[in-house]
């Protein structure tokens, strides 16, 4: 496939456009902070104009009550004359024509290389896709876009009659109103559902934040493309990739907040304090406000931490006092109340609930903490046991922010030492209970890291050294050296996916059956907890109602607890993962996520092995049977009696001297029966009439030799399914 077709073309375009559209709305908020200094700081518009859309947004919807396209009509109307007007009266600072050639370089570089990789299954499938590799938070976020979109200002009374109103119940409660704001807007403006516009808004969000930060921390050209690197393998991508649009909407907002929060620091005027107010509650809406003390807490400690021990070497050396850089820490403090009231007025029903602990945190070890933390987990290692290369990336990152602090120290530059010395937080992860705070903090440690490195780097004592130069540009590569290797990991699970789950749904893949469907309602037995939220966001946006056959009712909504609803009949389409594209009935819908079978009343729900369920190419959805039992569920959802058969392909792997027999024994509902395998064997059929409702069905096999042991006389059963009297089937099948 050719790199750059007329797809990847118009993702370029409409991504451009929106970041034109975003600085317009939020250049006057970085405006105030121009300076000779920083020539590139124009580039962090878009950035900033994330923050004061999450704002406006969250303001006119619910506090005006505005619809969302009205409510995004009149942010603009407000927000971009007064962009225009401080433009146009106070004038840009001039700049010389590399330093506007080089910032339009790397703003259609940022731009080209973002959307290459974020919509990577997109610009092959040609069509607006979704990638599933890891959580399902991108469908989260897009049930409550699709109901802001499609409801607005309806309160959610989720039921075990409406399922699909539970998750907007939920979440519309926390406190991320912008984040879910911006992202119906993006489904709004592309005129798709929420979900299938969702990869293209977190990729504009990431290209923004890529900018915004590279630009706010640097003054020179080698500075600004290296430090555009070294954010590159940060956690923002994987961020990105895994559904955090929260994340990737704020961590890179709050390292430019951060900027103008040093600079208002050194010279504060009203504007400035407003402007930097306005970004720090429009960037905590798209999160928590916890995560905006978080910052301020964290930075708070690092300067503390750097003044002492400037303290302390000026008294050791018998100096003066030392500069207090960006100022005194009183007026630092003054500035964070006036950064977090606003916010916390907005979202105090919401504060005390962010400040529970997580019971999931607990479990987690300290070492993949660290690791998290920091952004150097690397490929995914899990989170309950050792990593690999966990411990040296863990050890390489500290000691690279342990030497940058100490540099920054031995040069007086007291605002980078702070900096660096945030990374010290990951101490807290050894404190019981502090784990998931800890591990919250992924995507923003490293880059304050890196924005000191980027400070001390440019620092005149450093800069004026050639030798010292080279060292500042060294140390900015090591910090990012440890990180690389989870950008690997990353970009191998996340590029060159294949169709389902996981790997990535198209649109069309949503489409087809839709159509089908109608107005429903439509079965659906899934065992895949991300396919069930597809059926649920997507199939409800559409209001075609879901009949949850087990085991699809737990996955998506048995964190309520309800029972399963008991469903009148069966309706005329089933939704199942368990098919088989060579024997499916006619007027089948068949893609990688599942199938869409005319009703033939009968289906395979759970399926519980005791050595687990497996899956593979050749063989689909397979187990293992020995003397331990197996339950397979077979429900029948109409009111009488059916004749079905069982079937599955069967292997024997039999071993010198064993004979290559095996006696499967089955029981379902009072009828029993065995049957006598052997390797020729390759296809078992089992007869059942099947009473009406759920039935388990006990597979294992009897012991046939004396002395040979339940191991050695397995049997591997693959792609089964039911055959009824209409001669339909329905099987297992790899995607």
């Amino acid at each position: 496939m050719s790199l750059v077709n007329g797809y990847f073309l118009t993702q370029c375009a409409s991504t451009l456009a929106a970041l034109l559209v975003l600085a317009a709305v939020g250049g006057w908020s970085v405006w105030v902070f121009r300076s000779k200094d920083r020539p590139y700081l124009w580039l962090a518009a878009p950035l900033a104009g994330l923050g004061v859309l999450s704002l406006s947004l969250t303001a006119l919807f619910h506090g005006c009550r505005l619809s969302l396209p009205w409510a995004f009509a009149v942010a603009l109307a407000v927000n971009v004359p007064i962009t225009l007007t401080a433009v146009w009266r106070g004038g840009m600072p001039r700049r010389r024509p590399r330093d506007w050639v080089l910032g339009l370089v790397v703003l259609v570089g940022v731009l080209a290389g973002g959307v290459r990789l974020v919509q990577d299954s997109a610009i092959r499938q040609h069509e607006p896709t979704l990638v599933v590799v890891g959580g399902s938070d991108q469908f989260g976020y897009s049930h409550v876009g699709d109901w802001l979109l499609h409801h607005p200002h309806q309160i959610p009374k989720g039921s075990p009659e409406q399922p699909y109103q539970c998750w907007p119940e939920n979440m519309l409660t926390d406190p991320r109103r912008g984040a879910y704001l911006l992202v119906a807007l993006a489904g709004w403006c592309r005129g798709t559902t929420t979900l299938f516009s969702f990869d293209w808004g977190i990729g504009v969000a990431l290209i923004a934040g890529l900018l915004g930060f590279a630009a706010a921390f640097t003054r020179r050209p080698l500075p600004l493309l290296l430090l555009l690197v070294a954010a590159a393998v940060s956690l923002w991508f994987r961020n990105s990739r895994t559904g955090y649009f929260g994340k990737t909407l704020t961590y890179p907002g709050y390292l430019l907040l951060t900027h103008l929060f040093i600079q208002t620091w050194r010279r504060t005027t009203l504007p400035r304090v407003c402007c930097i107010s306005v970004l720090a509650t429009g960037f905590g809406l798209c999160l928590s406000p916890v995560s905006l003390l978080a910052l301020f807490g964290i930075l708070g400690m690092g300067a503390v931490g750097a003044r002492l021990v400037a303290l302390a070497l000026a008294l050791a050396r018998r100096e003066g006092w030392p500069a207090a850089d960006p100022g005194p820490l009183w007026k630092g403090g003054v500035l964070s109340v006036a950064c977090l009231v606003p916010l916390c007025l907005i979202t105090w029903e919401s504060l005390r609930g962010c400040l529970k602990p997580f019971e999931w945190g607990n479990q987690m070890k300290v070492e993949f903490v660290f690791a998290e933390a920091l952004d150097v987990s690397a490929n995914w290692e899990p989170c309950d046991g050792p990593g690999k290369s966990r411990p040296t990336l863990v050890k390489a990152a500290l000691v690279a922010a342990a030497a940058g602090f100490l540099w920054a120290v031995a040069c007086r530059a007291t605002l980078a030492a702070g900096l660096f010395l945030c990374s010290g937080i990951v101490a807290g992860a050894l404190f019981p209970g502090r784990a998931w705070s800890v591990y919250q903090m992924q995507g923003l440690l490293y880059p304050l890291s890196l924005a000191g490195a980027l400070l001390l780097w440019q620092n005149q004592a450093v800069w004026r050294s050639p030798s010292l130069r080279l060292a500042g540009c060294l140390l900015v590569l090591v910090m990012a050296a440890s990180r690389v290797p989870q950008l690997q990991g990353t970009l191998t699970q996340t590029t060159k996916l294949k169709p389902g789950v996981p790997g990535f749904i198209a649109r069309s893949h949503i489409t087809a059956v839709v159509e089908r469907i109608g107005k429903g309602p439509v079965d659906l037995c899934q065992r895949d907890v991300c396919v069930c939220l597809a059926a649920l966001v997507e199939l409800g946006v559409h209001d075609i109602p879901v009949h949850y056959r087990h085991p699809a009712w737990q996955l998506t909504v048995g964190y309520r607890g309800w029972p399963a609803p008991h469903y009148a009949k069966p309706s005329r389409y089933l939704l199942t993962g368990w098919n088989d594209n060579r024997r499916l009935p006619p007027g089948t819908v068949v893609n990688p996520l599942w199938a869409l079978v005319p009703a033939e009343d009968v289906w395979v729900g759970e399926v519980n092995p005791p050595l687990g369920l497996g899956h593979d190419p050749q063989r689909g959805y397979c187990f293992w049977l020995g003397g331990e039992r197996a339950e397979v569920e077979l429900s029948n959802g109409t009111t009488t009696p059916m004749d079905i058969d069982f079937v599955a392909n069967t292997e024997i792997q039999a071993a010198t001297p064993d004979p290559g027999k095996r006696t499967l024994v089955w029981e379902i509902s009072g009828q029993k029966g065995k049957f006598e395998l052997t390797l020729l064997d390759r296809e078992v059929h089992i007869p059942v009439c099947l009473p009406p409702g759920d039935h388990k069905l006990s597979l294992h096999v009897e012991q046939t030799s004396p002395g040979k042991s339940g191991e050695g006389m397995r049997l591997l059963m693959s792609r089964f399914g039911l055959r009824t009297g209409l001669g339909s089937f329905e099987r297992s099948e790899a995607p």
